[in-house]
């Protein structure tokens, strides 16, 4: 099995990595991971919105460079705002080769006040804003803005690991979509 993947992070590829061999019960010999560089000429999305829009210009960006894959991914990180509180949330999009679309959005990570100021104002983006807070703070775990909030309980791979994995749902019970 061939994925495609938008973006060169080691992070979205090894959390899809994770869940398409899980799902799908192969080993590293049965599943192939190819990736690209996605640049986009937007700051950090901000809203459900902007974070699938970006999410399914990945995907479709992978379906065009890589056509052979069985699945193309587009995996986006964005900040939502809901009753007055910052959240990071990731947003999967996967386009199969027998043309079904999947779109599933992750748990919902609620921000420091500080970096809620910084990314209302669009001074910078949350990766920024998370290593001043880690700093002023001491917060010493990895694994992303997940992994330094939740005391590396929940790290940025498994935030995205999971977020496969719903939007996986729709292969897995075709019956049921």
């Amino acid at each position: 099995m061939i994925i495609a993947l938008a973006s060169k992070s080691k992070v979205k590829s090894e959390a899809a990595r994770l869940a398409f061999s899980r799902i799908f019960s192969l080993n590293r010999e049965g599943l192939k991971i190819i990736s690209t560089d996605f640049e986009s000429k937007r700051k950090q999305p901000i809203g459900e919105k902007q974070t699938i829009r970006q999410a399914k210009k990945r995907a479709l960006v992978a379906k065009k460079l890589f056509r052979q894959s069985d699945y193309w991914l587009g995996i986006e990180g964005g900040i939502i705002l809901n009753d007055k509180q910052y959240f990071a949330q990731t947003w999967v999009v996967i386009l199969s080769r027998n043309g079904k679309k999947s779109i599933a959005g992750g748990p919902l990570l609620p921000l420091p006040k500080l970096a809620s100021f910084n990314l209302k104002n669009r001074q910078e983006s949350l990766s920024k804003v998370i290593e001043k807070i880690e700093q002023k703070y001491s917060l010493k775990s990895k694994g992303g803005t997940s992994g330094r909030l939740t005391s590396g309980f929940i790290t940025r791979i498994e935030d995205i690991y999971i977020t496969l994995i719903y939007a996986l749902v729709k292969f897995t019970h075709p019956d049921l979509y």
